[in-house]
């Protein structure tokens, strides 16, 4: 018997039985779903390299506008700062 939440009781108060708990919704985990890595193309390989000569760590904002003007997503553009810090201080 699943758990149907009321929303007038307290969720606290709620059974804790897990195998009434759906984890998929917290945890969207598709063990068969192909990922496909999207590689950077040169323009956005120049602009991100422009910018990173200035500024290594942008902030939220900048992070933003670089993502919109070049097709990426912002967690995108944070991930390719993140690696290309990381490739430089590897040789420090």
């Amino acid at each position: 018997m699943r758990y149907e939440h009321n929303p007038h009781f307290p969720l606290h108060l709620a059974p804790h039985d897990p195998a009434a708990v759906d984890f998929r919704a917290f945890y969207p985990y598709t063990p068969n779903e192909v990922k496909h890595r999207r590689r950077t193309t040169s323009s956005q390989l120049k602009v991100l390299e422009t910018v990173f000569r200035v500024d290594t760590k942008p902030n939220a904002t900048l992070r933003n506008d670089l993502a919109a003007e070049l097709g990426m997503t912002a967690r995108g553009v944070q991930v390719w700062f993140q690696n290309r810090s990381a490739f430089f201080s590897a040789f420090l």
